[in-house]
Parts: structure tokens; sequence; C-alpha cells
């Protein structure tokens, strides 16, 4: 009984992280219902968002961790998360569902027509809510952490979140600037950040994680494990949510032109183009 009582303890992880996934499956469920009523779903990436601050408040009021680390956290995740909900909103009411929503859309009508929606709430919704809750554990850690001096790696995770924030900013405003012009509606953008990376928004969205493992590395006992965050993001950004989806959007609607992009410039790191075909 005493061990179950343990687990029940309010500052416990099991049972914040038992909060924080409750708060967020019904943050995932209005999104849900605004969702539906759109009929546009890809209102989800504003929620995941979203889901990753609620975790985090909770974490800060709750974890028994050194104040003003808990704090510091907080803003930064506080301003990570309502810049890039800002710039999903922006995205969200000015287009159509995105692509890759409506591809799932598709595919649950041939399976059955009536329970697209509810396909929808369980496989899109509540499976990203789950997700954000186990992206989240860093968060965790770092609330955690009663250590009361900050280490110098964490004003160095400090400097490399500062990058990741302003060079993701810097990558959206290009984009979204060069996509505001009607002659480049079928064109490739190659300008600013975009020249050296064909993902410089994902490349400096995935600094932000690597600065909020490092930030978790000096909590004790798990803290250390925090660096495998940096690498999963990088091979869901690389391999599975990220790239892979865009780039083929990207071939579908540009073609050529956008081939001709993957073979000159870097995929993910910013790097010098590669020598074209044309010039040779």
């Amino acid at each position: 009984m005493g061990n179950i009582e343990y687990f029940l303890e309010l500052n416990h992880p099991i049972s914040l992280l038992f909060i924080s996934y409750s708060l967020v499956f019904c943050l995932m469920a209005g999104f849900w219902f605004i969702g539906r009523l759109l009929r546009n779903y890809t209102v989800v990436d504003i929620a995941w968002t979203l889901s990753l601050f609620l975790a985090n408040l909770i974490y800060y009021f709750f974890a028994e961790g050194y104040r003003y680390r808990k704090s510091l956290i907080l803003i930064m995740v506080s301003i990570w998360s309502f810049r890039l909900a800002w710039y999903l909103c922006l995205r969200v009411f000015t287009h159509e569902e995105d692509p890759r929503y409506r591809e799932f859309r598709e595919k649950y009508k041939k399976e059955n027509p009536s329970t697209v929606d509810r396909k929808f709430f369980w496989n899109i919704f509540q499976f990203q809510g789950l997700l954000s809750i186990v992206i989240s554990i860093p968060f965790l850690v770092i609330c955690m952490n009663a250590e009361r001096n900050l280490g110098i790696l964490e004003f160095i995770s400090l400097f490399i979140w500062f990058l990741g924030l302003v060079g993701e900013t810097v990558a959206d405003l290009q984009m979204m600037i060069f996509k505001s012009k009607k002659e480049n509606y079928h064109r490739t953008c190659q300008q600013g950040l975009w020249y050296y990376s064909r993902h410089p928004n994902y490349f400096f969205e995935w600094l932000i994680w690597v600065s909020y493992g490092l930030f978790a590395f000096s909590a004790k006992p798990y803290g250390p494990f925090m660096l495998l965050y940096p690498f999963l993001m990088y091979i869901l950004l690389t391999r599975f949510t990220g790239i892979p989806l865009s780039e083929k959007q990207a071939i579908a609607k540009r073609g050529e032109e956008y081939r001709e992009y993957q073979r000159t410039t870097s995929a993910f790191f910013p790097w010098f183009k590669k020598e074209s075909r044309a010039s040779r």
C-alpha cells in the first residue's frame, strides 16, 4: 500500500506525467472538435505545439526542482511554443488542409466513410498527444533537478536554444515572404538560409531540441539519458514526419526544379551548394 501511495504523490514523476497526459488529452479533443468544424485537421499541429507548453506548465508548478531553473525552462518552452503556434495559425487559417491530412482523409474514407472523424481523433490527435508527453520528459527531468546552481552546460544550452529560435524564425519569415509573391507559387525558395539547406527550419528546430537535451544533462540520475531526445528528433525530422513528407509534396508541385535543388543543396545541415548538372 505504501508503494501505491508513493506513486500517487502529486510531485512524483508518474503522477505528473499522468496529470499532463489527462490535460493534453482534453486539449487534443478540443482541437479535434475545432478541426471537425473547420473541415481542416491541420489544427492538430497547433495543438501539438501547445501540448508541450501545457505539459511543461504542470511540471513547473508541481515538480520540486530549483525554482529559477524551472522558470528558465518554462520561459524557453513558452517562447518556442507560442512562436511556432502563431506561425502555424497563419498557415492553417489561410491555406487548405495540409496534404498530409488530406491523404489520411482519403485513406480513411476508402476504409469506412463513417469512421473518418473517429480515426482522426484517435490515430492523429490522441496519438500526437501521447507522443508529446513522451517528448516532454526532458522538461520534467529539468523541473525535478534540485541543484541550486545553474551550470556552464545550462548556459551553453541557452545559447544554442537562442541560436535555434532565431534561425527558425528567420527561415520561416524568408519562406513566408517568398511565398507571398504570386510569381513564386510554383518555384523553389533558394534565398537566404534556404540557399544552404533545403530545410533550415527543421535544422534550427532540431538545434532547439539539442539545447533541451543539454539543459537536462546535469540532472541526476536521468539527465544523461535526455541526450537521446535530440537523436530521436533528428530521426523523426529526417526520416519520418519532416523531410520525407515535405519533399514528396515539393516534387509533386515543382518537379524537376526541386530535383535539381535536391542534387545541389544539403537536405538538413546548412552547407555550401554542390555543382549543378547544368554548370558542368
